[in-house]
């Protein structure tokens, strides 16, 4: 199985198009959307490059193959478009875990927990407790950071920039 799992578009459509464009071209069977989607700020309201018509638009068209996580900016809710708080699926016999929100320190899993909300990518194996992702932000990185997605397939998650370089990777049971 084929995912591509992104974050914190606060309503900026160039880059969700970006994100449906890499999705199509690298046939993804799911597209993972982990929260903060529509526009959060009121100054991006009369900037043509946010939009949330357009937001909406674009994650209609994924229609089954969109798992759609809330963030804590989507205040009101996109028509048509299903909100999870979080989201649990097993894919090659690991249970990820999806949360817009980073987790707390008690982090006790066996598994994947896969999230956005800081706006920093990185991958994390954590001592017996399973492994924590932040896939980055699209939109609005943070840290010294670039937009960045990820991709998970044959137990491989992969961190991207939208020029195609690889920001991190990981390899379950390496």
């Amino acid at each position: 199985m084929k995912l591509l799992f992104f974050s914190d578009t606060h309503g900026k459509t160039t880059n969700l198009y970006k994100i449906h464009n890499i999705a199509i071209k690298e046939k993804v069977d799911y597209l993972v959307n982990l929260g903060d989607t529509n526009i959060s700020s009121i100054r991006y309201q009369m900037n043509p490059e946010f939009s949330d018509i357009e937001i909406e638009n674009i994650l209609k068209s994924w229609k089954e193959k969109l798992i759609n996580i809330r963030g804590n900016c989507d205040f009101k809710r996109l028509s048509g478009i299903i909100y999870h708080d979080y989201y649990n699926i097993d894919v090659d016999n690991y249970t990820f875990y999806l949360s817009h929100r980073c987790p707390n320190k008690t982090l006790d899993i066996n598994g994947v927990y896969i999230h956005g909300h800081n706006h920093v990518p990185y991958i994390r194996k954590r001592d017996g407790e399973g492994i924590e992702i932040c896939v980055g932000s699209i939109s609005f990185p943070r840290d010294g950071n670039i937009e960045t997605y990820m991709i998970y397939e044959n137990k491989e998650f992969t961190i991207y920039d939208f020029l195609g370089n690889i920001i991190n990777k990981y390899k379950i049971g390496e």
